[in-house]
């Protein structure tokens, strides 16, 4: 090795490596592989990852979207199967959906509970201090309640189709993705709501139908049930799913009254 060699080896810069601390010389770490230049954060490269950020969201929702709206049974099974790459995972995409349900419905007053007008003395006693945080809950945070329906329908499915090769995961999966893509189906029909407030009885209807709905399809595609087993089976599984939230809606009236009255 000539002399030149030797000085320029000896007076390249030791670097401390970002990532694993190792001091080194050169363009990379010899331990972990991180490049060694200090690359500093500027306006263009916070543009570009925040473009990147909304696209890979845009890119990987839509298809979720889609592919639910134009053929979901398929879609969700080929997802168990692996093809996974270009959607949202279910849980993802279902409390995204709620979000923006959840927002639409309280920037609007969609359908919340009206406050009790108490124009005597007796109506201001009845209307009690758990009553109105019942009432609380159930204007801010009343669609949170519909994460419950998963635990419920898988459940209540373990029963109702015990032959099924779908493990629970899979049941979970399914019944998410679906209630998910109907928190986009209730922003469309609170806005309608919104513009035309007499809508509302029709947009609950609307909603309970499509409940059922998903069931349905969930037992005639996904559970493969024939027509006539997938209609009783999916009024079994919605009247024990709904009632189930009723008692929960029921246990947490009874909680407030113990708390507030």
């Amino acid at each position: 090795m000539s002399q030149s060699s030797i000085n320029s080896a000896s007076d390249a810069e030791e670097i401390k490596c970002s990532n694993c601390g190792h001091i080194d010389t050169g363009t990379f770490c010899s331990i972990c592989g991180n490049s060694l230049s200090k690359n500093r954060l500027t306006i263009s490269i916070l543009l570009s990852s925040i473009i990147d950020f909304f696209y890979n969201i845009e890119d990987k929702y839509v298809h979720t979207f889609k592919a639910l709206l134009l053929r979901p049974i398929p879609f969700i099974i080929e997802y168990l199967d692996g093809k996974r790459d270009r959607y949202y995972i279910p849980f993802k995409y279902f409390f995204l959906n709620l979000g923006i349900s959840i927002f639409v419905s309280g920037f609007f007053n969609v359908g919340q509970v009206n406050d009790v007008d108490a124009e005597d003395e007796l109506d201001a006693i009845i209307y009690s201090r758990s009553s109105e945080m019942y009432d609380h809950i159930i204007n801010n945070y009343g669609s949170f309640f519909s994460l419950l329906i998963i635990p419920f329908f898988v459940f209540t499915s373990n029963t109702l189709f015990p032959k099924t090769h779908h493990n629970t995961a899979e049941k979970a999966t399914a019944i998410t993705y679906m209630f998910g893509q109907l928190m986009i189906y209730r922003v469309f029909l609170n806005l309608i709501t919104a513009a035309f407030p007499g809508f509302y009885d029709i947009n609950c209807v609307i909603i309970l139908i499509l409940e059922f709905g998903i069931i349905f399809l969930l037992s005639y595609q996904f559970f493969k049930e024939t027509f006539i087993h997938s209609a009783w089976k999916s009024m079994v599984i919605f009247a024990r799913v709904f009632l189930s939230l009723r008692y929960v809606l029921i246990l947490l009236q009874d909680i407030l009254q113990m708390i507030y009255d």
